[in-house]
């Protein structure tokens, strides 16, 4: 039986649903300008709750599928040309040799990591065991209850079970209202949540100590005062043992990547720069797996959704997130600027001579001390 905020949820996908069109003629050409804007509903849910079991995908390669998000109310085709259930099952992978680590017992165990985002479905199987603590940080305001595919994502990606690259990790969920007037509401609660989180620090023993703080958002570099507000509260977790990882930090060393394909997400060469990724800089950072993701889906604790093969940031630092908590796990006193050089020392490089992280062998060059700071 599905909670009510599953219900609800489910009420908002077959709102987004019914907002755009398919394209009547189906081909590469077609469904790549139907997910061209970044950021429009297309881009973000493109086949979820649609009826595709009549449309004809003969002129659509696998390439150009695969960058199109579904879930499980999409109605495929009998016999369908593309393998979706496999598609979907696989994807929840992290990829990169991250499931061998895991077997290994190396998965963020003992480290609290933090996610700040919007409400989500807490009780989803992907987090059983995870969550340590789910905190709304305005307790009485009437949008907590409106839950949001973004922060489920990104808590999923960091430490959900099968989702997750640090699936061992304890995880604290700081969500706020999914409503804001402007950009200064919207990051007052993210000054807030960050309040709470060094309350926290400052009135636990080590054991309980939030190591890691993930937040998927960040502001143009004109605003100096967002910039001065966020490295204060940079300096003052880092005084905690706490580090805090957000967009701007984020692109200073690391960026996003798509997939050529999904068929094998532990081989580098699986990872590229999107169509968007033209400037220079991208070429010469580390690439983070982000699009081409399976994730959990607030419509119910045992589903999951696939989201399109598009990067973004905001799928790419909860990875980065995960395999610091598991360089954590093996040396309490690493720092993230120490972590950020071991990552980009070990990077593999792919056959399209681009960067892309090693978790491998970060974590075995990573000096072990063990323990919990």
């Amino acid at each position: 039986m599905k909670s009510a905020k599953a219900s609800e949820y489910i009420k908002t996908l077959e709102w987004i649903a019914s907002r755009y069109d398919l394209p009547v003629a189906l081909n590469d050409e077609t469904i790549a300008n139907l997910v061209s804007e970044m950021g429009s509903l297309p881009s973000i849910w493109g086949l979820c709750g649609k009826d595709i079991s009549e449309l004809d995908f003969t002129a659509v390669s696998k390439e150009q599928f695969i960058r199109l998000a579904f879930n499980e109310y999409t109605r495929f085709p009998i016999n369908f040309k593309f393998n979706h259930e496999r598609i979907l099952e696989e994807s929840k992978t992290p990829g990169l040799g991250i499931s061998t680590l895991n077997r290994k017992g190396i998965d963020g165990n003992g480290v609290n990591v933090a996610v700040i985002d919007k409400p989500i479905l807490e009780t989803h199987e992907d987090f059983a065991g995870r969550i340590k603590k789910y905190i709304l940080i305005c307790p009485k305001n009437e949008y907590n209850e409106k839950m949001h595919f973004h922060g489920i994502t990104c808590a999923a990606f960091l430490c959900g079970n099968t989702c997750g690259v640090a699936n061992g990790a304890n995880l604290y969920y700081y969500a706020y209202p999914d409503h804001f007037e402007d950009d200064g509401m919207y990051w007052g609660y993210h000054f807030k949540a960050l309040d709470m989180v060094l309350e926290h620090n400052q009135t636990v023993g080590p054991a309980d100590m939030i190591r890691i703080v993930s937040i998927s958002a960040g502001f143009p570099r004109n605003r100096a005062d967002l910039h001065d507000k966020m490295n204060e509260y940079v300096s003052k977790l880092k005084e905690t043992g706490c580090y805090l990882i957000f967009s701007n930090l984020f692109g200073e060393v690391f960026t996003c990547a798509s997939k050529v394909s999904c068929d094998d997400n532990d081989n580098p060469d699986t990872y590229k720069l999107d169509i968007w990724q033209t400037n220079e800089w991208d070429k010469k950072k580390v690439l983070i797996p982000s699009g081409g993701r399976t994730s959990p889906c607030n419509s119910g604790n045992e589903n999951y959704m696939y989201n399109g093969n598009q990067s973004c940031y905001s799928w790419a630092i909860p990875y980065i997130c995960g395999v610091f908590a598991m360089a954590l796990q093996t040396n309490n006193n690493l720092t993230f600027s120490e972590f950020c050089e071991i990552a980009k020392r070990t990077a593999a490089t792919n056959n399209a001579g681009l960067s892309v992280i090693n978790p491998i062998k970060i974590v075995e060059e990573t000096p072990h001390t063990g323990g919990k700071k």
